[in-house]
């Protein structure tokens, strides 16, 4: 009852539209594993369309593919997060995920350093002047597989980055067969 009068106190200061709660889906893609609901009003808030619709054939993990398999740091532990950890991903995520370059360590495969553009605040921004960041500790990868008709088969394989200054990144290197492999800056955390 309580939660009901705060949703229509928020409702009526905000209008009945911009007061949405999230439902998850069954899609793999963190981008499109979940939809928007209204808790007032009728939904007609552009806002609403984001996510996913839980649709298609997708798949988590599965056997491996034929695809080059990705080497796990040293210093890194065995074990990535847990399902459990609340910080195993981050609250909010780019849309699209920022394309990066990435350096790999030659002896374990771990990444060193990232590359992107960034705005006067160091956050991720298209056409902005690119920084190096050196990656201090890494965890993954966490690898998330997804199928449709109109993309194929696409393999993503996520990365938490503790990069120098503190920051924390969610990065992923993403393969589909026929293309070369890419990596994308997907979130950043706090």
């Amino acid at each position: 009852r309580k939660i009901a009068r705060l949703i229509e106190t928020v409702a009526n200061r905000l209008g009945h539209d911009a007061v949405v709660g999230v439902l998850p889906t069954e899609h793999p893609r963190p981008e499109s594993a979940y939809v928007l609901k209204p808790l007032a009003g009728r939904g007609d808030n552009p806002l609403l369309r984001r996510g996913g619709t839980g649709r298609g054939n997708a798949s988590r993990g599965g056997s491996k593919p034929a695809l080059k398999s990705p080497r796990r740091s040293v210093a890194q532990p065995a074990i990535g997060p847990l399902p459990s950890d609340p910080l195993r991903r981050p609250l909010s995520l780019y849309q699209p995920p920022v394309p990066i370059e990435v350096s790999e360590s030659k002896a374990d495969g771990g990444v060193q350093e990232v590359r992107f553009a960034t705005d006067s605040k160091n956050n991720a921004s298209h056409g902005s002047p690119t920084r190096t960041y050196r990656v201090l500790r890494c965890w993954g990868p966490e690898r998330i597989e997804n199928r449709t008709p109109s993309v194929g088969r696409e393999i993503r394989d996520y990365y938490r980055v503790e990069i120098e200054g503190g920051g924390w990144l969610w990065l992923f290197r993403q393969w589909r067969y026929g293309e070369a492999e890419s990596w994308f800056l997907h979130g950043r955390f706090g």
